[in-house]
């Protein structure tokens, strides 16, 4: 099966110095990890578990890996899980020390609470909003994170979400 998308990460830091992997995602919906340290190669997934895979790098404890049909997933080196079916998406990004998750088909935004990537309770601070600007029209078709700012890119323009705060359960950018 051919690789469609390829990362390299970092993970493992919960157990001690965090290893570089080289994570490979195949066409069968599949995932490997090579390691880039001893050269082994290793199945992380199984083939059908993913159709659209978009990986992001947790800290250098795990990757966090976002399927539009299958959801969220996760692996820390050892152990790999389904984190959520329910949290599905097409662009992830960490921001601010928490996960975002862009949905294309809805333009929604799903984050999760402060200093998590699988705790999606609105009451410890996670949410779902709309992206709903004018001039937006279309889909999301990617994004982009830098230390302060997350770029948005539709269609036909592109939009910037700065200025993450919250105060108790309300979160505003």
């Amino acid at each position: 099966s051919n690789i469609v998308r390829m990362y390299s990460v970092y993970v493992g830091a919960l157990a001690g110095t965090p290893v570089p992997y080289l994570v490979m995602f195949l066409a069968a919906g599949s995932c490997y990890a090579k390691n880039l340290n001893t050269g082994t190669t290793a199945l992380v997934w199984a083939a059908a578990t993913f159709t659209d895979p978009r990986l992001v790098q947790w800290k250098q404890e795990r990757i966090v890996v976002v399927d539009p049909t299958n959801g969220l997933f996760d692996w820390d080196g050892t152990t790999a899980a389904v984190t959520d079916a329910t949290i599905d998406g097409n662009y992830p990004t960490v921001w601010e020390g928490r996960l975002f998750v862009f949905k294309a088909e809805t333009n929604a935004v799903i984050f999760a609470a402060p200093d998590t990537y699988d705790n999606f309770a609105v009451g410890d601070g996670a949410g779902v909003v709309e992206i709903t600007v004018p001039n937006i029209r279309g889909q999301i078709t990617g994004i982009a994170t830098t230390t302060d700012i997350i770029y948005v890119f539709a269609e036909n323009a592109t939009l910037t979400i700065s200025n993450l705060e919250q105060d108790g359960n309300d979160v505003v950018f």
